[in-house]
């Protein structure tokens, strides 16, 4: 929808902006998270669109669980099915330092 234009990024975060409040069920979280992660990357839309909806999403996730961060973000890139997510996710890693930077594998 973002790719198409049918869908603002603005109008994309406020869709998802239930996604990792605090209180929040993370279990129920991440699975949403990762189910929208593999739709969109099974969907081969182009690389930025699916790069900057996996991006915030994942921050979303993590913006609210403090030292939790890196848990969040290591079982989504555990669970992911696509190894193209796996290497994105590892990459989207650098720069966010509270989340374990191990460096990118590309």
């Amino acid at each position: 929808m973002l790719a198409n234009g049918e869908l603002s990024e603005d109008e994309f975060q406020s869709l998802c902006g239930l996604i990792g409040q605090p209180g929040a069920g993370m279990r129920s979280h991440i699975n949403v998270a990762l189910e929208t992660i593999h739709g969109l990357w099974s969907t081969k839309s182009l690389i930025p669109v699916r790069q900057r909806v996996t991006s915030l999403l994942l921050r979303k996730l993590v913006r609210n669980q403090g030292e939790n961060s890196r848990v969040v973000v290591d079982t989504i890139q555990t669970l992911a099915r696509s190894r193209e997510v796996k290497v994105y996710i590892e990459c989207w890693r650098i720069g966010h330092f509270t989340l374990g930077n191990t460096g990118c594998p590309v």
